[in-house]
């Protein structure tokens, strides 16, 4: 599973899944990426470390990724299930058929 984080003036990013720290690679692009290979299926959490060599800054910082569409905000980490070495969505079934919506001509749109 690949996991990536722009972040073209920052000089160090590591991956926190599930407690555990892996180093990304900086491309020339200003992204960092790493492949996680042999993910076990089952939910899983993970945020992004990222330092700067900087005064300012005399540790890293925990972020989350601005990607995730499910976030833990009490351990400040993103959330995903995985399955067979890949992200997991599951499929939305939509249950409202019964609901009739206006026609055209009864819409008000604001711009």
């Amino acid at each position: 599973m690949k996991f990536s984080l722009f972040a073209p003036t920052i000089d160090d990013v590591k991956l926190i899944l599930d407690d555990k720290e892996i180093d990304m690679d900086k491309h020339s692009d200003g992204r960092f990426i790493c492949n996680v290979d042999n993910m076990s299926n089952g939910d899983h959490k993970y945020k992004f470390r990222i330092k700067k060599k900087e005064w300012i800054w005399s540790n890293s910082i925990d972020i989350i990724d601005p990607y995730a569409t499910k976030y833990d905000l009490k351990e400040k980490c993103a959330l995903f299930r995985s399955e067979n070495g890949k992200e997991y969505h599951e499929e939305f079934h939509w249950k409202y058929d019964q609901i009739k919506l206006p026609e055209n001509k009864q819409l008000v749109l604001y711009e």
